[in-house]
């Protein structure tokens, strides 16, 4: 498709009248919403409360929902919480008044498309936001179908039975089967890159190759019969359908030619003799019936056997009693086209039905031919079952990679507020380190944060399987089951006690064994809190979840087991595949892939052991290490340079306080502003030595401030915190040059390191 015609198709789209749901209490403001949006041609209703928003979405799903954040009776959250128990998944737009930054920042990571203050010129944005809200939906839409079809056709051609090539526009091999090699006896690596000229027997005459390519040159599919020649000269006959394939442009870069053999068939055809049992012992199921009755009038044994029936049983059979997706109305009008002859050949995908009542999916090539001098069709069926499967996987695959497209804008606000809770640890350490009962509890706390900081560094690493020991310590395994139990405790607890039933973790199993591993302590804790929590859920009536561990050689084991409901066969093998859940819709199915994957980099492998309503029990084994723990020893940051003077600019308020905080009794003077426009103007009018500055902010973001830092006469260094998790643009330039980068959440140690470093000169 031309870029011209996918610029129509969406503006055709957004032409097309959308149902809007304003969910307001303000009478007047709903009323000059309704009235702009019906002038922009959609249909539009209005909520004036939260439960009659509800109500209406419930029984008239809407395109798009403008929601204000404070309604009389229920929050917006509320709203999108419950929708969303009863499946619904609605883009919504939410509306705040100016002060309401941390509801409309909760607001957006619950899922909302865009952000709008009621303010002056609200009512100029609001056509806008909603044309490039419903324009993002439309875009959405088509981005899915374009690659579903993709996907469905690359695995058709890496996954057929037939012998599959793909060339370039100048018959260039770019790809071969298996197939194709079985057959020619040329090795993939002997073919790609070489022109299909190689199997050129000169037996096929100079006109059916003009009309093959006058026909694939036109964006038309070609079928017939070449003689080729084989690595070995022998020749053989094949039958051979090519297609071209079209960029978004239009324009053809590739061929795909699917071939099948016939040279057997050819040769029975020059002897006038074996056909039918050629046909007969085909793999593929090969079907001929009466083109009038629809009776079938010959299966091959690769039909027989597939379907389960005899040959007598068919012959009282038409394609309608093994097709049940088809009706005889629906059956007659696909293949109408052979009938009337506008097709030669028809090819489609369908579903079989075999005499015991199961199911596969099959390729059907269809053509009209003739028999003993009467109509039939001809169909040859290709089992595509474990196609299928493969394109299943990957399409999982696919999910797993569009995980990366949101994970950038959750880590950031992710590591904020880690930083915020990180800060305050740090800065009641150093002032009520003499309250041990304080101190024992900010420990427990800076655990969790430290496990928060790794679960934020690794959403982008969500698929990684190879190990990467550097990273790693020696821990006690032990101890991290240990400190996991504490930390789901919390939370099984209060199950029970909402629900008036029993949960015992039994712990008289962990013995005290060779269990020093190497290990990343957040990722490991991660794992047993699944494995907890999965128990959990399989026992909702109470139950006891028994840990037990010893050693054997170099390797330490432990195994976790509940008195629950147990798993299926099904669901035991699939347990470790991502996005499979048996907890819809709590679950999407990525806790126990993920745990598959990090015990994997550890070198360590798990095992699962479940009968139905007989409970289950994980195995998990890790090597060992003759490494001993070493505890990590803090100390409190000194700043060495005292009288500077530093700016500090970010739009988290509480991130502002804690440096303050921090700096302004070790530094001359301390300043925070909360965005970047402000920060620019101070710049310029007073001098700093240093200027910490965060990189995403609203309006003006951190590289417009940087630039704007680095062209003042009297350049201030200038130091980036931020909470992306992904690499910053090449700072290395005079115009977007800085002295240092910390990462959020940082600790005050390190950024009095950074700072003390940076003025050790002066």
């Amino acid at each position: 498709m031309k870029k011209e015609q996918r610029t129509s198709s969406v503006n055709d789209e957004l032409s097309k009248s959308c149902a809007i749901l304003v969910v307001e209490d303000n009478k007047i403001l709903s009323h000059l919403i309704e009235v702009c949006l019906k002038e922009m041609g959609h249909s539009v209703d209005v909520a004036n409360s939260g439960t009659m928003a509800i109500d209406m979405i419930t029984n008239n799903p809407p395109d798009l929902i403008l929601m204000d954040s404070k309604l009389p009776d229920i929050s917006a959250r509320q709203i999108i919480e419950s929708i969303r128990e009863c499946q619904f998944e609605i883009p919504f737009v939410i509306m705040t008044e100016h002060g309401d930054e941390r509801v409309a920042v909760e607001m957006m990571k619950a899922g909302a498309r865009d952000h709008m203050v009621k303010g002056g010129n609200f009512m100029d944005l609001l056509p806008l936001v909603v044309k490039q809200i419903l324009k993002q939906i439309v875009n959405e839409k088509k981005l899915i179908e374009t690659e579903d079809h993709l996907l469905k056709l690359s695995h058709a051609v890496k996954q057929s039975p037939a012998i599959v090539v793909i060339t370039d526009t100048d018959a260039n091999i770019k790809y071969v089967n298996a197939k194709f090699t079985k057959v020619t006896g040329y090795t993939s690596e002997e073919a790609i890159r070489k022109n299909m000229s190689i199997l050129k027997s000169h037996k096929t005459t100079p006109e059916v190759y003009k009309e093959l390519w006058d026909t694939i040159l036109s964006g038309n599919e070609w079928q017939g019969e070449l003689c080729n020649k084989k690595k070995n000269g022998e020749l053989y006959w094949e039958h051979t359908s090519i297609s071209s394939v079209k960029n978004y442009d239009g324009v053809i870069t590739d061929f795909i030619a699917v071939k099948e053999d016939i040279t057997a068939r050819k040769q029975a055809e020059t002897l006038a003799t074996g056909l039918g049992q050629i046909l007969d012992d085909s793999l593929n199921e090969i079907y001929i019936f009466d083109a009038k009755t629809f009776k079938f009038i010959q299966a091959n044994k690769g039909a027989r056997k597939n379907l389960g029936y005899s040959i007598d049983e068919l012959s009282g059979l038409t394609p309608l009693d093994i097709k049940p997706e088809f009706t005889k109305k629906l059956f007659e009008s696909k293949i109408e086209p052979l009938q009337t002859q506008k097709k030669s050949k028809m090819q489609f995908v369908t579903v079989h039905q075999r005499k015991d009542g199961s199911l596969y999916d099959v390729e059907v090539h269809l053509q009209l031919s003739s028999f003993l001098a009467l109509p039939v069709f001809v169909a040859i069926v290709l089992d595509i079952t474990e196609r299928k499967k493969i394109e299943k996987s990957l399409i999982q695959s696919e999910k797993l990679k569009s995980i990366g497209i949101i994970t950038l804008g959750i880590a950031h606000e992710f590591n904020n507020i880690l930083a915020i809770i990180a800060g305050n640890v740090h800065l009641l350490e150093e002032y009520y380190k003499d309250d041990k009962k304080l101190m024992e509890r900010l420990r427990t706390i800076k655990t969790a944060t430290d496990d928060g900081v790794g679960i934020s560094s690794r959403m982008l690493e969500f698929t990684r399987t190879e190990s990467k020991t550097t990273e790693y310590v020696t821990f006690d395994l032990i101890d991290l089951i240990k400190q996991t139990i504490d930390f789901t405790t919390p939370r099984w607890k209060s199950m029970a006690q909402a629900s008036t039933i029993q949960y015992h973790m039994d712990m008289d199993g962990i013995k005290e064994a060779s269990s020093i591993i190497l290990c990343n302590p957040t990722e490991i804790r991660e794992v047993f809190i699944n494995i907890i929590y999965n128990s959990l859920d399989a026992m909702p009536n109470g139950g006891r979840i028994s840990f037990n561990t010893w050693s054997k050689m170099d390797i330490v084991f432990v195994s976790v087991s509940d008195t629950g409901n147990g798993m299926t066969e099904y669901a035991k093998t699939n347990i470790f595949v991502p996005f499979f859940t048996t907890r819809k819709p709590k679950g999407i199915g990525l806790g126990m892939s993920n745990s598959f994957g990090i015990i994997k980099r550890h070198g360590g492998c798990i095992e699962v052991d479940s009968e139905k309503g007989k409970g289950s029990t994980f195995t998990l084994q890790f090597p060992t290490t003759r490494k001993t723990v070493s505890p990590k020893v803090s100390s409190r940051p000194e700043m060495r340079c005292g009288n500077i003077r530093i700016l500090v600019v970010d739009d988290e308020e509480a991130i502002c306080r804690l440096l303050y905080k921090f700096l302004s009794d070790k530094c001359r003077e301390v300043k925070t502003v909360l965005d970047g426009t402000k920060a620019i103007e101070l710049a310029r009018k007073e001098r700093f030595d240093l200027v910490l500055c965060d990189m995403s902010m609203p309006n003006v973001c951190g590289y417009d401030v940087v630039k704007a830092l680095n062209k003042l006469d009297e350049r201030p260094k200038i130091g980036i915190i931020t909470g992306w998790g992904e690499k910053l643009k090449s700072m290395d330039t005079d115009k977007m040059k800085v002295d240092f980068i910390a990462k959020k959440p940082f600790n005050f140690q390190k950024l009095a390191m950074l700072i003390n470093n940076l003025f050790s000169d002066s």
